[in-house]
């Protein structure tokens, strides 16, 4: 599968890179499910997967690390990365 990052996803990042002591095993964390995505994978195999039914189809928000969630979407042979951040920073951001 082709991986989208949309630009809030670097901002996202940053904010809690200024939270957080060491992002090395957030960062390794990322990296493990957007592999898994990538390869098409059962990412809830490794990592709490939700589906979004408010947001409509193809809509999911993973747990990837302590309380940080990362909110994607699946459309076909894509997936697009949304947003990361605690359920705090995300509530009602689409």
């Amino acid at each position: 599968m082709k991986i989208i990052w949309k630009e809030e996803i670097g901002k996202d990042l940053e904010r809690l890179g200024k939270r957080l002591k060491n992002t090395r095993p957030l960062r390794k964390a990322i990296n493990k499910a957007v592999s898994c995505l990538q390869k098409g994978e059962d990412l809830s195999e490794i990592h709490p997967v939700n589906r979004i039914t408010a947001y409509g189809t193809g809509w999911f928000d993973c747990y990837v690390y302590k309380d940080i969630v990362m909110v994607y979407k699946v459309q076909g042979q894509r997936v697009m990365l949304i947003s990361i951040g605690t359920p705090k920073d995300l509530l009602g951001r689409k």
